[in-house]
C-alpha cells in the first residue's frame, strides 16, 4: 500500500478489545498522537 501510487482504501479489522497505540484525541491534529512525541522528531516525520 505504501508504494501504491493514487488513493487507496485500506480496512483493518481488529479485534473489539485491542488496544490501539498510537492514538489521536478527538478534535487534535493528526500529528498530535499519544504518547506524545518530542517536537523535534515531530518535525523529522512532517518532513518528505
Amino acid at each position: 500500500m505504501l508504494k501504491f501510487k493514487g488513493p487507496i482504501v485500506c480496512d483493518v479489522q481488529l479485534e473489539h478489545d485491542q488496544q490501539i497505540i498510537p492514538k489521536v484525541k478527538s478534535g487534535s491534529p493528526i500529528h498530535d498522537m499519544l504518547p506524545s512525541l518530542d517536537k523535534k522528531e515531530i518535525i523529522s516525520n512532517l518532513k518528505d
